[in-house]
């Protein structure tokens, strides 16, 4: 039988739990191994193949000031002494906070309409006192709602998992270099204002450095966690092409639940074995084919 989808996989499972126990395993825990499975493989640290590459791109704008919000403090108001015409992805705003929130908070920028505020990845509504009066936040607007965000801020692509590398537009390209937060902030890269150069991560979110002074367009290339499967007919490449990552994961948590040590053994060990040479194998298929050859970054004049 193929493993291709998520129901060919949940079948399989099943399968060698049937040759293996004599135990009843349901299909909702089946599930859950599956889910733990696609853990293991997500925040395996040594597992970053070809297949989990993605792009994004880079929206950058130079922060608007919004002035002292008003409104009240969990609707707030914000008039931008330039005012904005519409909200689209991107847009930036710093402002001084009037008093402090209560609970969950919208913003109303320009009377465009209020906005749910919030916070992390974007999925948490704000609580009380996430807003501190006399204090200056900045909020960048995802396409949907505003985000919380450091100074130069931008919320990371999403189902993150690390990053390969990050650029600017322009003649030439701008490739930004990553530096640790705490050098980030020593350099005082967060408190320039000008074409980014360097970029920290700190939470859900790229800082860039420095803060922009204008409107820039970019791309984000990036290790991204496959979507979790629900339906029967779901698939990735991975599954396709690296049916063992799942199968042996799923076959680890099954023997967990089973209390089948010496399955967990053999399933770990299994697992470890296609890990690594998915791993080889992904490095190795990067090459051209043709021999390396020492070159030197200093530009033929």
């Amino acid at each position: 039988m193929a493993i291709n989808t998520y129901g060919t996989l949940r079948t399989a499972v099943q399968n060698w739990l049937d040759r293996a126990s004599d135990t009843v395993v349901t299909t909702d825990r089946i599930n859950e191994f599956i889910v733990l499975a696609e853990n293991r493989i997500a925040n395996d640290p040594d597992l970053r193949i070809r297949e989990m590459e993605a792009q994004a791109d880079l929206v950058i704008e130079a922060t608007s000031d919004g002035g002292t919000a008003g409104g009240s403090a969990n609707a707030l108001t914000l008039t931008p002494a330039t005012a904005l015409t519409s909200l689209t992805l991107g847009d930036t705003l710093k402002f001084i906070v009037a008093s402090n929130n209560t609970a969950a908070a919208t913003i109303d920028v320009s009377g465009l309409g209020a906005k749910n505020i919030r916070k992390g990845d974007g999925g948490d509504a704000l609580e009380a006192n996430d807003l501190v009066a006399g204090h200056t936040v900045y909020i960048y607007y995802d396409g949907t709602q505003f985000r919380l965000t450091p100074p130069g801020g931008i919320p990371l692509p999403s189902r993150y998992l690390r990053m390969r590398r990050i650029y600017i537009d322009g003649d030439p390209v701008k490739t930004l270099q990553y530096v640790e937060p705490h050098h980030f902030y020593s350099i005082r890269a967060s408190a320039e204002t000008n074409k980014p150069d360097v970029y920290t991560i700190e939470g859900e979110y790229i800082v860039l450095g420095g803060r922009p002074d204008s409107a820039y367009s970019g791309q984000v290339f990036y290790y991204r966690r496959p979507a979790s499967f629900s339906s029967d007919s779901d698939d990735n490449n991975i599954l396709i092409n690296k049916t063992g990552l799942y199968l042996y994961a799923s076959l680890i948590e099954a023997a967990n639940f089973i209390k089948d040590n010496a399955g967990i053994l053999r399933y770990t060990a299994m697992w470890e074995e296609e890990r690594d040479r998915v791993s080889i194998a992904n490095k190795s298929d990067r090459h051209s084919g043709s021999p390396l050859i020492v070159r030197s970054n200093v530009p033929i004049t």
